[in-house]
């Protein structure tokens, strides 16, 4: 069995839905299209069944992946490592990807990461997410939280984010096809997580649409300048820590 079926055999384990690995790839390409992991050491935070991480190990040139999660906290679900460990075995990844059970925020380091990836889950480390410039403390959160990983970068390392804007056409013109079970509350606003991030040190911010993949015929229209504030429902965010960079807020 090659890598691609030994991927599906895991991913489409239900096997209900045929297309769901074909689904996660064509998510997959979208975000990391311009992401270079050869050599790279990377870092997934809030991994959860750890797919992310077994897909960058079969199918990318990064030298080491660590999977963090908490396995039962912030959202996530009881035994979702066991899972994750379990598959690993299974591909013999060996020492290549390391499974960390820990909480984001305390975890700490010897030696800093090139890529540091958190898809669909810092959302879940504050509450009330959309107070975010209405409320100080949860302002204060999420500029924490992009500090810590400022720290735990390498100089040039690349912070990349999925999540959803809450502010989107999407939510209100087809809700039970993408977003029946989101929380619109813990999530901040996307110029929330942009602020965060450039107060915590980083430059070069920049946003992607994900234009799912049951939309993706009508990708470059929704992808369209004009239109994508409007349209985009989840959204990659692309950060770069610079050398000589200070978190903003310090300036006083």
């Amino acid at each position: 069995m090659n890598k691609w079926e030994a991927f599906k055999k895991l991913y489409n384990v239900s096997g209900k839905d045929t297309t769901a690995a074909d689904n996660y790839k064509y998510h997959f390409e979208e975000q990391f299209a311009n992401i270079d992991f050869a050599g790279k050491s990377v870092l997934e935070i809030g991994c959860g069944r750890g797919f992310l991480s077994l897909y960058i190990a079969l199918f990318t040139e990064a030298a080491k992946i660590t999977a963090l999660d908490e396995s039962a906290g912030h959202g996530g679900k009881e035994g979702v490592l066991n899972v994750l460990r379990d598959n690993v075995s299974y591909l013999k990844l060996g020492k290549r990807l390391e499974i960390i059970e820990a909480d984001a925020i305390k975890f700490d380091s010897a030696d800093p990461f090139d890529i540091i990836i958190a898809n669909n889950c810092l959302h879940h480390f504050v509450n009330n997410g959309q107070k975010y410039f209405r409320d100080p403390a949860v302002s204060e959160a999420y500029i924490k939280i992009f500090k810590h990983l400022w720290e735990l970068l390498a100089n040039n390392g690349q912070l990349v984010i999925g999540e959803i804007d809450p502010f989107n056409l999407w939510r209100f013109l087809l809700p039970n096809l993408f977003f029946s079970s989101i929380e619109w509350h813990i999530h901040p606003p996307l110029s929330g997580f942009l602020d965060a991030i450039e107060k915590a040190g980083f430059h070069s911010a920049s946003v992607n649409t994900d234009v799912p993949y049951k939309l993706r015929i009508l990708r470059r229209f929704v992808s369209n300048a004009l239109f994508r504030p409007f349209m985009r429902g989840s959204v990659f965010i692309f950060a770069k820590k610079c050398k000589y960079a200070i978190h903003r807020t310090e300036l006083g």
